[in-house]
């Protein structure tokens, strides 16, 4: 019988369990939406012009769509979309102006929307399934629409208020204050990260050493005047010129948080001055009704597009920033956005797991391997460094400056621990194949036992890795798995979205206290991290009360519930037993259990079994699929037309597919590009935003990896009531049956 201790796990091998609860990714809309797009006579010019423009229209008339393409680029449906969708909807079907562009946008959006699996509204929603004890399988039920969805701030949206709001001179008086908090005073001496220390004296001086909790900026001023005879003026200036250095960090404080407005509301609400509090809790509570308009025509496109415009008519009337134009890494380009749970139960019965276990055991041995590798290279780094200083103090900030080099991924040192995990694999997988590769469990542990011998990474995180695995149907009935990603070294459950979005979210926060009895150490995130977002990881959002120990290094805005994080300056490096520790007033940790976060960082995407080569065949270990088969070539070696309307039927793209014997169904990706695009050869538009990623890639002599669907549209198993067809793929948390010992001691 299972004890209540491991209740959450389901057994997977000797080493490795499983969480018996995981999420499910699917798509929003079913794969026949982008079917549309394909054509019967590729070859035939008219015929393939018209059956494109006709898929477009049929799309634009759809609200669904239309609602998505509201959600992810309101500038497209402000421009151009919204008309186009209005004549569409009304039967009309115009000639439309910028064809070409317009009809690969569209085809680009419903590839999105109908073939990845993701996580973010309706048109990505998240549902959960559980491993049981029943002979069946695979087991669901739900309708496939909507069970609940939550409109929420972007927390970048927030604070860009609240510091508009810190500008104004009535407001300024107000705002919390605080020393920046990876910053420390030492015997009269102010630390900071990346700076030599500073002596302090005079005003500077009395600021610092009047600072105390929940303090405004006039409360401090006050404070330090009382305390040192200094005159108001005087001490204002100096906290002027102390915040304009960064060492005071003066303004309303919004840490990573579902509900950013309310952690804004809260500390306006304490501010004493009526006319200023009220008006700025009018204001706040404009903008929350503003956003619950959006929130009630969440999936209605007309209304929507008009209510987002509302909203952004009131977020600038707060004085707060609307839309931004985001980069490749950014993910939230409006001041909202969506997230959705989908009517859908998922169970899992023994025989799919028992038919998992032997392969995902030997893929999970290999992961502990890599972050296990990639833990003991930074380590040696770090000593290094260490002794290379050749003081008798060096703090964690010091430390962290003197190896920014191996804690940036991609870092040489860490892509030749890559590159060993590859060469590791390729004695294993057979080089000279001509077709699909099959393996076996009982025949490869020996091998892997040996390339991968059995190690313990250095950071309690590693416990974790999230393997994102698929099923196929086969034509028997039976179910074939195929693995998407492993995420080294990280539970990706412990992203925002997925707690929101979780009916039981004390459960999730249970299991990890569970997996984590033994503590755990984690940085807090200043928003201008390149990653950072009010959705995904970091930080993450599943950590227990009491559980986890914290740092700061840099200007984060704290913890989302207050939890006190320790200055990386206030941390000493000392080495005990040929082991870097951190020390600090009170507890102690490894310095890797410190660095935890970011060694995941380096990492998580490490997971690729094989080197890019110019064919690699499907491996399979037992009844999953651990490689899909795929092509990787120069983009300059990829034939093109010179323009679409050369040759809208993209022949030549067919042709070279048919002598590499690509499938009809794909995703190409380039490094220029964050996601892989599905492509169908028989797709016109599709293969129009192939040539685009095609060209751009040849433009700066990138490479291209084309791979093949697995599980193709016909291998789909979830299908709502009418029968359509979803990808989906099962987000997984694997956990080593053995924890560290006690990560955070006593000091």
């Amino acid at each position: 019988m299972q004890s209540e201790v491991d209740s959450h796990l389901v057994p997977l091998d000797g080493r490795w369990s499983l969480w018996r609860r995981y999420a499910v990714r699917s798509t929003g809309l079913p794969v026949e939406f982008v079917d549309t797009f394909a054509v019967d006579r590729p070859d035939d010019e008219p015929a393939a012009r018209a059956a494109t423009t006709e898929a477009v229209w049929s799309a634009l008339a759809d609200d669904t769509f239309m609602a998505a393409l509201t959600w992810q680029n309101p500038s497209v449906v402000d421009t151009w979309a919204h008309r186009l969708a209005a004549l569409a909807r009304s039967g009309e079907r115009p000639p439309l102006s910028r064809r070409n562009e317009r009809e690969r946008v569209i085809a680009r959006y419903a590839q999105r929307y109908a073939t990845k699996n993701e996580s973010i509204g309706f048109f990505g929603p998240v549902a959960w399934g559980t491993f049981t004890d029943a002979a069946a399988p695979l087991s669901w039920r739900g309708t496939l629409g909507l069970r609940d969805s939550t409109v929420s701030f972007e927390v970048w949206a927030i604070v860009e208020l609240a510091r508009s709001w810190g500008e104004r001179p009535e407001v300024r008086p107000h705002l919390p204050v605080r020393l920046h908090p990876a910053s420390t005073v030492d015997y009269g001496r102010l630390l900071r990260p990346r700076r030599p220390p500073r002596n302090l004296d005079g005003a500077a001086a009395a600021l610092l050493a009047a600072l105390a909790p929940k303090q405004t900026l006039s409360m401090l001023v006050a404070d330090a005047a009382a305390t040192s005879g200094l005159a108001a003026s005087t001490l204002t200036e100096a906290a002027e010129e102390l915040c304009a250095a960064g060492v005071l960090q003066v303004g309303f404080l919004i840490p990573f948080d579902e509900h950013p407005e309310r952690r804004l509301r809260e500390q306006v609400a304490e501010i004493p001055d009526g006319r200023v509090r009220g008006d700025l809790l009018v204001r706040l509570d404009e903008l929350d009704a503003a956003r619950a308009r959006v929130a009630a025509t969440a999936t209605a496109p007309a209304q929507l597009h008009a209510a987002m415009g509302e909203l952004a008519t009131a977020v600038r009337a707060a004085g707060g920033t609307a839309t931004r134009t985001i980069s490749r890494h950014d993910l939230g380009r409006t001041s909202v956005y969506l997230d959705c749970r989908r009517d859908l139960d998922v169970e899992l019965g023994e025989p799919l797991l028992a038919a998992l276990a032997g392969p995902l055991g030997l893929l999970l041995r290999a992961a502990d391997w890599v972050a296990a590798e990639v833990g003991d290279v930074v380590e040696r780094h770090m000593a290094k460094a260490l002794h290379a200083m050749r003081r008798e103090v060096v703090t964690l900030a010091e430390l962290q400056a003197a190896v920014t080099d191996v804690l940036v991924p991609g870092n040489d040192i860490v892509a030749a621990v890559h590159e060993d995990f590859q060469l590791r694999w390729a004695e294993i997988l057979p080089d000279a194949a001509t077709g699909p590769v099959r393996l076996t469990t009982a025949g490869l542990r020996g091998l892997v036992d040996a390339l991968f011998p059995e190690r313990t990474p250095c950071w309690a995180a590693a416990r974790h890795h999230t393997p994102d695995l698929m099923l196929a149907r086969q034509p028997d009935g039976g179910h074939l798995w195929v693995l998407g990603e492993l995420h080294v070294a990280l539970n990706t459950l412990e992203s925002r979205l997925f707690a929101t979005q979780c009916a039981d979210r004390p459960s999730l926060v249970d299991a990890t206290a569970r997996d984590f009895a033994a503590g755990r150490v984690v940085p807090l995130y200043p928003h201008d991290g390149v990653a950072n977002n009010s959705r995904t990881y970091p930080p993450p959002a599943l950590d227990p009360p009491g559980g986890f120990h914290y740092w700061s290094f840099g200007a984060d805005h704290g913890h989302e519930h207050g939890v006190a994080a320790v200055p990386a300056t206030a941390v000493r490096v000392v080495e005990r037993d040929g082991v870097l520790v951190g020390v600090t007033d009170g507890w102690r940790a490894p310095v890797a259990e410190f660095f935890g976060e970011f060694l995941t960082s380096l990492c998580v995407n490490m997971f690729t079994l094989r080197a890019r080569r110019a064919w690699a065949p499907r491996v399979l270990i037992d009844e999953v699929v651990v490689c899909r088969e795929s092509w990787h070539v120069p983009a300059t070696d990829v034939p093109l037309p010179r323009s679409r309307p050369q040759d809208h039927t993209y022949r030549c793209l067919r042709e070279w597919a048919g002598r590499h014997g690509m499938p009809r169904h794909v995703f190409v990706h380039t490094p220029r590009e964050v996601k892989p695009v599905y492509v169908d050869f028989t797709a016109p538009a599709l293969l129009d935003d192939m040539a685009r990623l095609v060209r751009a890639a040849a433009r700066e002599g990138l490479p291209v990896t084309v791979t093949e669907m697995l599980p193709g549209p016909d291998q789909l198993w979830l299908r709502d009531p009418a029968g359509r067809r979803y990808p989906a793929e099962l987000r997984m948390v694997a956990v080593r049956a053995t924890a560290a010992d006690r990560v955070v001691t006593e000091a």
